[in-house]
């Protein structure tokens, strides 16, 4: 764990009032870090409650969430409700760079669009397509998304800020495909962060899904994209970056996790912070000697806020 930042003391505070606050401190980050295991140990019944939200009230026949395994770079499909729910369970498909490659779920995962899709499509698994008799189905594929603002922390809300356009519609003797976009409108600072995918059936295509629908869909799944995140190890590691943060008033904290030696590099990493979000990358780069440090000699590492200034990107 990383932190910068001011770490000065008030001497007008007296000792007991000092001692409480960090009693309070202590209990809140205590319960903090208790809902987020919580949360991470009942992911399924999340997941249940998040695909009968989709399966119920916008009335598909079939829903599933596949999610983004950084430690792995592959997406695979975790939970699914609705006919044939078997079939997709143990999916998984690499990120691929290489757009040719790509699986449907990866594609979205990098172009953050939602598509509705009847019959073929080249991004298709295609035993899976023959196998379960896909060609009568129209599905919807649309990005599970977390925004953040230019100091990193998620908005909630950020979907009512935007709109959804049709870029997209193709029709060919194979099948049909419309692409949706998100407008941004007032969102003009900050990052989107795709961290999964939600699928929605169809198994008769006399079912004609509406882009009123689609969109419907679409803002479902961002509202519900924070309790999705909930379930997940990086929420974890933020929440405790948070509690840093707050209890060492520092500006900037970063935690890194599961250290990968070969690649001199960690599978998680979190940074929490004012910190301008095109820099984040640039942070968590200059900072890794320092990390190095502390694992080679496996105790705690501290430097000076002239050498903290010199690591930082601004």
């Amino acid at each position: 764990m990383t932190s910068s930042g001011d770490h000065s003391m008030h001497p007008q505070r007296g000792y007991r009032s000092n001692k409480e606050d960090l009693l309070v401190q202590m209990f809140e980050a205590e319960q903090h870090i208790q809902q987020a295991i919580s949360d991470i140990s009942n992911q399924e019944a999340i997941f249940e409650e998040v695909c009968k939200e989709v399966h119920s009230s916008l009335g598909f026949e079939f829903a599933s969430i596949a999610l983004v395994n950084p430690k792995k770079n592959i997406i695979e499909t975790v939970y699914e409700i609705g006919f044939a729910a078997s079939s997709l369970i143990k999916c998984k498909y690499h990120l691929q760079t290489n757009t040719d490659l790509r699986q449907i779920r990866a594609d979205i995962v990098y172009t953050h669009r939602t598509e509705i899709i009847y019959g073929w499509d080249r991004r298709f698994d295609k035993w899976l397509y023959e196998e379960y008799k896909h060609n009568d189905f129209t599905h919807i594929f649309t990005p599970v998304i977390l925004y953040r603002d230019k100091n990193g922390n998620i908005v909630e809300d950020w979907f009512e800020q935007c709109e959804w356009k049709v870029v997209t519609e193709e029709a060919n003797d194979d099948g049909d495909r419309t692409v949706l976009e998100i407008e941004k409108n007032q969102i003009t600072e900050g990052s989107f962060q795709v961290i999964g995918v939600v699928s929605t059936s169809y198994s008769n295509f006399l079912k004609q899904i509406t882009i009123e629908k689609t969109i419907a869909l679409a803002k479902l799944v961002a509202q519900q994209s924070l309790k999705i995140h909930r379930t997940q190890l990086s929420y974890l590691l933020e929440a405790i970056a948070e509690i840093a943060r707050s209890n060492l008033q520092a500006e900037i904290v970063a935690v890194d996790f599961m250290h990968q030696p070969e690649l001199k590099d960690y599978i998680y990493q979190v940074v929490i912070g004012k910190i301008a979000q095109n820099s984040r990358n640039d942070f968590l780069s200059r900072k890794q000697t320092l990390g190095q440090e502390v694992l080679s000699g496996k105790k705690p590492k501290f430097i000076s806020r002239k050498q903290a200034v010199a690591a930082l990107p601004f």
